[in-house]
């Protein structure tokens, strides 16, 4: 799985504490109000000036700024949302200065007064969208520049310090109402927006247009057992965990929330799938031991809030569904699972092999089979893109299904023709051996086509061992207790206890291709390599390196007493008319055709 992301990190945007920014403080609204109080202003400004009527001294200056006010106005009510927030910060302070100048200028008559109400609605809206604190400061900018134009100019300091009296009160009570109104959208619990909290951000994100944003759903594992057994309160404790280890990892402009009782909701803004696939893994391996079986979508074009959280609950469930612990990814992009199982059942996909040779003779033994994808439109599409998505999503169960049907029909059609492959090895992925079932659909198969059950080799990484799943293991040992073979892949990459390896049933180890390639002209210390080979050779199993790609890899690998090799020196993977003609894009060498030996392995009691 996709590591985590690697994008700046800050608190995840949570709910606002009373002494924080209200939760309305967006740029969608904070735009229409702003732009509704200086096209107010305009208007009024006007109407004032037409109400004065007579000889108005300043008139010209006096309208112009009316003007300009409403055109501020009018240019803010549709290009607010597009706006940073901080250049919401201005405003007040601008609106303040414009104020003040209109008093001053207005000196003498009736429009100063009339004009100093407008202080209002600049201490409205810092109430209404800034902290406390900072709407604190500019009421008190606003009421120094009030009381000090009224004391230049001579008019009456009585009535703008009522004013501002009257001022303080209204924003006061505005600030207050505004965030009792968002605590309808906080979880108590955690202090993260709720449900409707997180319903309103999101659909925010989808109106604001700005690139399609990803939702993904946590749903912890053995929550509600947690409050049976041990009450609400370590219930609490633990939400209150897990929505502080999530704020720690979540990156810059994130929306974390409570969805539900034991779900958790991430906003991601302009992330794609395999971004939203790491975030999921990420908050999943910064909960342990805690776990969560997490769900990821991302938003199509016509997506409503709706349709999106339905099929981020989808994948959770999906997730939930295989046993929990496990991210699951919904695309309905090119690569989704829809899109995978059409590319099968429309015959997109091959199966390509790539020749597993003996050292130091060369002899092709058997063959490991490589799915490719060809889309009509897009041209190849790489294994490490679509593969790893179809594990995300679930449809890694048919495209093992289509890889395994396709080469038994191989094996089939290889039997009892010299110098081609006599075994096949299949990569066999953890969602596929979850399955009770995979064991007994395996052998069937084989059964069903004539093959005796040693023609075939499954291998699973060394990460998939190690994961304490009942029926990974159970699985394994029925195949292997059947006669099929079973390699540990990438040997050497992952974290497998000694002791646990001596009790799998496992006959192959491939190293991984990563220690072939520090082998080259002049190398004298393999000690890893081996330690690996001489582990291999105690526990009675033959040894495949991976990623061969020199004859001077090769000689070495033979030196160390490695018993076979795959990679570019021996054979390209392709398709399986070429396989064994001699071409040198395989560059095959050797006619033996041995089937490589399946030892049982020594067991401990």
């Amino acid at each position: 799985m996709s590591s985590a992301p690697s994008r700046p990190r800050r608190a995840a945007r949570t709910a606002v504490p009373t002494w924080a920014a209200p939760a309305v403080a967006n740029p969608r609204t904070m735009g229409a109000v702003a732009g509704g109080f200086w096209t107010a202003g305009g208007l009024l400004g006007l109407l004032a000036l037409a109400v004065q009527g007579g000889d108005v001294p300043h008139l010209v200056p006096l309208a112009t700024l009316a003007v300009l006010c409403l055109v501020t106005g009018l240019a803010l009510l549709p290009s607010g949302p597009r706006l940073p927030r901080a250049a919401f910060l201005v405003m007040p302070p601008a609106g303040a200065l414009v104020v003040t100048t209109v008093v001053r200028l207005g000196a003498g008559t009736p429009l100063a007064d009339a004009y100093g109400t407008f202080y209002l609605f600049v201490v409205v809206d810092t109430f209404f969208f800034f902290s406390w604190r900072l709407a604190a400061s500019m009421m008190a900018v606003s009421a120094v520049l009030h009381v000090g134009v009224v004391v230049v100019t001579g008019a009456s300091t009585t009535l703008a310090v009522l004013q501002e009296g009257v001022f303080l009160c209204c924003g006061s009570f505005v600030g207050w109402l505004v965030r009792r109104a968002a605590a309808a959208t906080v979880d108590p619990v955690t202090e993260l927006p709720n449900k409707a909290g997180f319903d309103r951000l999101l659909t925010e994100e989808l109106r604001a247009g700005r690139g399609a944003p990803a939702v993904v759903l946590l749903d912890l594992d053995g929550f509600r057992r947690l409050n049976e057994v041990a009450g609400a309160e370590a219930g609490d404790r633990l939400l209150r965990v897990v929505a502080a280890r999530s704020r720690r990892t979540l990156g810059d402009g994130v929306v974390l929330a409570r969805y539900g009782s034991d779900e958790f909701t991430v906003l991601l803004p302009r992330t794609g799938v395999d971004e939203a696939a790491a975030v999921a893994d990420a908050l999943r391996a910064a909960l342990l031991p805690t776990t969560a079986a997490a769900g990821a979508a991302v938003a199509e074009p016509d997506d409503s809030p709706a349709v999106l959280l339905h099929r981020a609950k989808t994948a959770a469930y999906r997730a939930r569904s295989l046993g929990g612990d496990r991210t699951v990814v919904l695309d309905a992009g090119g690569t989704s699972a829809a899109r995978l199982r059409r590319a099968i059942a429309e015959g997109e996909l091959v199966v390509h092999y790539q020749p597993v040779v003996t050292l130091p003779d060369g002899a092709v033994t058997s063959a490991e089979a490589l799915v490719r994808w060809t889309d009509p439109e897009r041209g190849p599409v790489p294994p490490d893109v679509f593969v790893p998505r179809a594990e995300r999503d679930g449809s890694v169960v048919e495209l093992g299904r289509f890889v395994l049907d396709e080469a038994v029909a191989q094996l089939v059609a290889w039997q009892g023709r010299p110098g081609l492959p006599r075994t096949v090895a299949v990569n066999v992925s953890y969602l596929e051996l979850c399955r009770p079932d995979y064991a007994d659909d395996v052998l069937v198969t084989l059964r069903a086509a004539g093959l005796p059950p040693a023609v075939l080799v499954v291998e699973v990484t060394e990460t998939t061992l190690g994961r304490s799943e009942e029926h990974v293991l159970e699985n394994l040992r029925v195949l292997r207790e059947a006669g099929v073979g079973v390699s540990i892949d990438d040997f050497g990459t992952g974290y497998s206890s000694l002791s646990r390896l001596e009790r799998m049933p496992v006959t192959q180890l491939k190293v991984d291709r990563s220690f072939v390639a520090r082998l080259g002209p002049g190398t004298e210390r393999t000690p890893v390599l081996a330690a690996v080979v001489a582990l291999a050779r105690g526990l009675g199993l033959p040894v495949v390196a991976e990623g061969v790609e020199t004859a001077e890899q090769a000689a070495a690998l033979a030196a160390l007493g490695c018993t076979h090799a795959q990679g570019y020196h021996f054979g390209r993977p392709a398709p399986a008319a070429v396989l064994g003609t001699g071409d040198p894009v395989t560059r095959q060498r050797g006619t033996g055709g041995v089937v490589v030996p399946l030892p049982v392995p020594r067991r401990t009691a």
